[in-house]
This record gives structure tokens, sequence and C-alpha cells, in this order.
């Protein structure tokens, strides 16, 4: 997370609000985040044999800060779930990222029903 500069520079526009310097200094670092990124395709795209038809559109570019943003957001996911769900079954991740079966049943099922139930709405 600490190597996520445009979502480093969004968090005092969150915390203190939006001021003129915050947004200022967010929309540099973006900035230059864009033309860093823009640079590096273009060298990625020089060295190597491009695939046919392949080129970035310079507006394409314009969408990284969000994707940094949304990004340094799944780096909070842990401190909110303690499970997961692999091969259609969920788990629960406890001390020392050890493993254990969801109870089916219980207080603590509901939430995670709710939450799947939620994501095959909008999937």
């Amino acid at each position: 997370i600490l190597v996520n500069p445009v979502f480093i520079a969004a968090i005092p526009v969150v915390l203190t609000g939006p001021s003129r310097i915050t947004l200022f200094f967010a929309a540099l670092v973006s900035a230059f985040k864009i033309l860093g990124d823009m640079v590096m395709s273009r060298s990625i795209l020089k060295q190597g044999p491009a695939q046919a038809g392949f080129k970035q559109s310079p507006l394409a570019f314009l969408l990284v800060p969000f994707k940094d943003i949304l990004i340094g957001m799944v780096w909070f996911v842990p401190l909110i779930s303690a499970s997961v769900v692999w091969r259609g079954n969920r788990y629960l991740i406890g001390k020392n990222s050890r493993l254990a079966p969801m109870p089916e049943a219980g207080f603590w099922s509901w939430g995670y029903r709710i939450t799947d139930v939620i994501r095959e709405r909008f999937a």
C-alpha cells in the first residue's frame, strides 16, 4: 500500500476534506502517475513484438487514478472480512491463517449469506 502514491495522496482529501492544497496535491500525483504509466506502456510496446492491432488509447490512462484508489481500498478488505470462498465453499480464516469450514447455522452465518445473495444479484 505504501507504493501506491495515488491512494496515499487521496487519503488527506478524505480525512481532512477537499481543500485547495489537498486536491492540488492529489491531482499532481495522479498526473505524474498517468504520465509514468504512459511512458512505461510505450517503452514496453517498443521493445517487444506488439500484438496485431494492439494500441493503448491515451484516454484509457485517465482511468489509472481510479484503478489505484480501488486497489488501495482492497488492502483493507481483510480488516472487514475474515472469510474466503474457495471452490464454492466458505472458510473462516483463523489464527496463524488456519482455514476452518464456515458453520452453516448460527448467528455469524447470516451476514455471509446476505452478502452472497447481494453478490449474485449484481454479478
